[in-house]
């Protein structure tokens, strides 16, 4: 016996706000020129880039994930499932690729914030501290651009870009916007 009723449903969605809309995101990322790459020799200079122009051209984005691992523990003849710890995926941003590769200058300085990237010289690891930094990103509602009004807010606590995919070029698709993604880890992330 089902006790489903389409009226409770619309009265559930109704009194809820109504469904939340996938393609209603912002994403806020950090202010990175400040930050110090590990060797003298990577000291590029950073055109001024404003994150906000970043979240303009931000095409998709994932609110994180969380997996908690178990083991299992034998207790007498029977055996529990126990929890030990816990797993955050990377979160995958991806963008519009705009003629001045803005984004990809933006995440490329980072990642050699967090790694260098010089000919010559040794690859040398930067400080922790020196390039973690929060992401924010945002589920807005129908009908509104403000963050204020967010439905469901995250901040990524401590990411920094793991992974910059392939940009893929071809002379098929001459109309089709260019678009590159980004990987970033993260310690653990809080709701806002």
């Amino acid at each position: 016996m089902s006790n489903f009723n389409t009226e409770k449903l619309r009265s559930l969605i109704a009194e809820s706000g109504g469904l939340a809309s996938p393609n209603r995101f912002m994403v806020l990322l950090p202010t990175i020129a400040s930050m110090i790459p590990p060797t003298a020799a990577a000291r590029e200079k950073l055109q001024p880039i404003d994150p906000a122009d970043l979240s303009l051209i931000c095409t998709s984005a994932q609110i994180p994930s969380k997996q908690i691992n178990v083991m299992s523990r034998e207790i007498g003849v029977g055996t529990k499932s126990v929890a030990n710890g816990q797993v955050f995926a990377a979160v995958n941003l991806s963008f519009y690729l705009t003629d001045d590769y803005v984004a990809r200058k933006y995440f490329q300085y980072w990642m050699n914030c967090v790694v260098s990237q010089d000919l010559g010289v040794p690859m040398y690891a930067g400080y922790y501290e020196n390039y973690v930094k929060d992401v924010n990103i945002y589920q807005l509602p129908r009908g509104s651009d403000s963050i204020s009004k967010a439905v469901y807010a995250v901040t990524l606590v401590d990411a920094f870009p793991t992974q910059m995919e392939l940009i893929q070029l071809n002379n098929q698709a001459q109309t089709t916007a260019m678009e590159m993604t980004i990987s970033l880890a993260y310690k653990t992330y809080k709701t806002i």
